[in-house]
């Protein structure tokens, strides 16, 4: 990721009043939302870097996968957490080709 992403990112977070990164942060780290996931019914792409440091794959999208019944998981090998941003194209073209079947 360059510095200049990286710098963005960074100028959006500190914009963010204290009070909403506070109960984001409380409720990313307390919500559980297993039991929805065993509920799914509907075709799902998980889709996450390798290199992510803020949600490892490990403990985000693995588990998510392992969850959902049916899902598909997509690893960008070596990218980080805005694939929006670092990975659009391929990220385009996977969702089409995923919404596509």
């Amino acid at each position: 990721m360059s510095p200049h992403l990286v710098a963005w990112g960074t100028g959006l977070v500190l914009r963010a009043p204290l009070h909403a990164a506070i109960e984001h942060t409380r409720t990313n780290i307390n919500a559980d939302v297993r039991a929805d996931m065993a509920a799914f019914t509907c075709p799902t792409l998980i889709v996450h870097g390798s290199a992510d440091q803020s949600c490892p794959l490990e403990q985000s999208a693995e588990l998510a996968h392992a969850m959902i019944p049916d899902s598909e998981l997509l690893v960008y090998e070596g990218a980080s957490h805005a694939l929006p941003l670092t990975c659009s194209e391929q990220l385009a073209a996977d969702i089409a080709a995923f919404v596509a079947r």
